[in-house]
């Protein structure tokens, strides 16, 4: 068998708006438009049905190298968590709860090339997102990325996860929190951002115990 090698090309369009969805936990500009709905595939929220319930003790290993189906895996990303309003609902892949200066946000991304290693892949979306998001902040550190998992219909997921921190563009220290499994021709991310004294892991609490993935078949 030939090693899996990394294929990860993330259209410039879409990970440029994944940054910019950032911004407003950057200190930058907050675009005030109403959110643009859709009807794609790439949000659902958990009441939304459709699932079906994976094998006790399941999981999708970032070792796998999951292939995907017909159907694009999707999120399903909650609408209602205390204290968060909706800012981006189903707009080009992305969805996004506000809650003063933090930003919780979800993504699916495509990827250039199907195949390849789930975890290098995954890494090298981290490497790919910070080198973009550097270009907006100031004294951007991130640790190594460790390993975590969000429930899905084929068991719990697994993702690679990264604590972040930077200063934004008005000067103020923020904390990340990102998620990130390519999964064949799709990269999953998830992402919380807000102020040092507004980060917590409470919040991560509330904003994921709800979270889901759809893969699909």
């Amino acid at each position: 068998m030939k090693p899996k090698t990394s294929t990860v090309r993330i259209t410039t369009s879409a990970l440029a708006l994944s940054v910019l969805l950032l911004g407003g936990a950057c200190g930058g500009e907050d675009d005030e438009k109403s959110p643009v709905t859709s009807k794609s595939a790439a949000s659902q929220s958990p009441s939304s049905g459709g699932t079906t319930d994976a094998p006790s003790g399941a999981r999708v290993l970032l070792s796998t190298n999951f292939e995907t189906g017909a159907t694009p895996p999707i999120w399903q990303f909650p609408v209602n968590v205390t204290g968060w309003e909706i800012k981006v609902l189903d707009q080009n892949g992305l969805n996004q709860l506000t809650k003063g200066g933090g930003l919780f946000t979800s993504s699916q991304l495509a990827q250039g090339t199907a195949g390849g290693d789930d975890e290098a892949n995954s890494r090298a979306y981290l490497d790919l997102y910070a080198s973009e998001f550097t270009k907006q902040v100031q004294d951007f550190e991130a640790q190594e990325p460790t390993t975590t998992a969000l429930p899905s219909d084929q068991g719990d997921l697994e993702f690679l996860q990264q604590e972040a921190t930077y200063v934004g563009q008005d000067g103020t220290a923020y904390k990340s929190r990102m998620l990130a499994r390519s999964l064949d021709t799709n990269v999953l991310v998830l992402q919380y951002a807000a102020p040092e004294s507004e980060w917590s892991e409470d919040e991560w609490t509330a904003l994921t115990k709800d979270i889901r993935v759809q893969l699909g078949s």
